[in-house]
């Protein structure tokens, strides 16, 4: 019988191949997923210090510029009356001199007619 002999490639289908240790390679993925996670929380952890040491300090300069400018709000406010009183005051006494000027014009109208009258005195 030619067949019944056995070929030396027949061992290769007999028997389970191992091609990795498989205790070896979960060690090794659960180390480099280990060392990931930890250096994404360390990254996010200084990410997070960075920014809120930054957000800390942007606050502080806004309330340094807010303060500035309600200030400079007051002092506005405080021109604004000051100036609208003046006006206030000068709109009367444009008003008061406007009525002796009326007054002015009527006197010396009264006069100048009563010194153009022909024969009167």
């Amino acid at each position: 019988m030619l067949f019944r002999r056995r070929s030396e490639t027949q061992g290769l289908t007999g028997g389970a191949y191992v091609l990795t240790d498989s205790r070896g390679y979960t060690r090794r993925v659960l180390l480099v997923l280990a060392l990931g996670a930890a250096l994404a929380l360390a990254a996010g952890g200084v990410r997070f210090y960075l920014e809120y040491f930054e957000s800390g300090s942007r606050v502080s300069e806004l309330e340094q510029q807010n303060r500035e400018l309600r200030v400079a709000l007051d002092k506005a406010r405080v021109e604004l009356e000051v100036e609208l009183a003046t006006r206030n005051e000068l709109e009367r006494q444009l008003g008061q001199l406007n009525e002796r000027l009326r007054q002015a014009e009527e006197e010396l109208a009264f006069f100048r007619a009563a010194t153009t009258r022909p024969g009167g005195r």
